[in-house]
């Protein structure tokens, strides 16, 4: 009876290369939920958009329905034509069906929110707000690239279990031993005595070490691919936040202070604008305010992708 044993270091060069073919597994699991988390944050985003856009709506419907009531005492007293209530009701048919199709997005969004988490139910009733999120330095997004992205820590991990597979192919070479007991009974004579042998490893696995370094080499190629294609993208999405934040604060300068369509209506009610001027000024601010929002979300989302690992 006898028990073999293999080179003293390769006991240890398998746990290595074990721990980091563990690992890189871990990584890539959670670069696939990091990226599963970015795009339900992204629908969230798009939800606070719409719901923006339909309160938006809802505003400028108030407006004109207390425009039409104001026309109907106005044109029992001729004061205002039946074209001009003709305008009016046009208005209010287009925001009627703007807000019917918002809700019906609305829906749909909410839809497919509910199907990424399947056994829960979401309450997104009050979703209607953008987190607060940082905007860091270039420098600070790039330095994140290497030490929390998923994919590219999956890929050093993969590079690093690579290297130890090839010091396991390495050292599989090298002999290995047996040591047991053994008792013999020859001719009425009993031999008892220990036994040890040494067990050469011949061609076995002579290739395995030339494979692992390969793959090494092609995981670290791979690392260095996705670092550098995550720090132009860091580029773009820093471009991209900086641009949309000047368009936010360019119309908070203008309209900041929701006094415009206070004046408007005030300036109706003075008679210094005709019902064809009053209709054309609420365009005018609903465009606006629909770019404004546009580039608030656009912001949102620049901000949600360059905070994607941001812990």
């Amino acid at each position: 009876m006898s028990q073999e044993f293999d080179w003293p270091g390769l006991y240890r060069a398998r746990s290595q290369a074990t721990k980091f073919e563990i690992s890189a597994a871990e990584a890539e699991i959670e670069a696939q939920i990091s990226q599963t988390a970015l795009e339900a944050k992204e629908k969230l985003l798009d939800l606070v958009l719409l719901r923006r856009q339909m309160a938006l709506q809802q505003e400028l419907m108030g407006y004109v329905r207390r425009m039409a009531q104001a026309m109907e005492f106005s044109y029992s007293h001729g004061q205002v034509t039946i074209l001009d209530q003709k305008k009016l009701a046009i208005e209010t048919y287009k925001i009627e069906a703007e807000i019917a199709a918002q809700e019906s997005q609305e829906r749909q969004l909410i839809s497919e929110l509910q199907q990424m988490a399947p056994g829960a139910q979401l309450r997104l009733g009050d979703v209607r707000e953008y987190p607060v999120e940082p905007l860091l330095s270039m420098e600070e997004y790039q330095e994140q690239v290497r030490l929390l992205n998923p994919e590219y820590l999956a890929l050093v991990s993969a590079q690093e279990s690579a290297e130890a597979q090839a010091r396991v192919a390495r050292q599989q070479r090298f002999p290995g031993f047996s040591v047991g007991y053994e008792h013999q009974a020859e001719m009425g004579d009993r031999f008892n005595g220990l036994t040890a042998g040494i067990k050469l490893p011949f061609f076995e696995n002579r290739h395995a070490r030339s494979a692992a370094l390969l793959r090494k080499q092609s995981a670290e190629a791979q690392a260095e691919a996705v670092a550098a294609q995550a720090e132009q993208s860091i580029r773009a999405e820093m471009a991209e936040a900086q641009a949309w934040r000047r368009q936010v604060e360019a119309y908070q300068r203008v309209f900041g202070d929701n006094a415009y369509m206070a004046v408007l209506q005030r300036a109706y009610d003075g008679g210094e604008l005709s019902i064809i001027d009053y209709l054309g000024e609420i365009q005018y601010y609903r465009e606006a305010t629909a770019s404004y929002l546009e580039a608030e979300h656009a912001y949102a989302v620049a901000l949600a992708r360059l905070n994607q690992w941001v812990r």
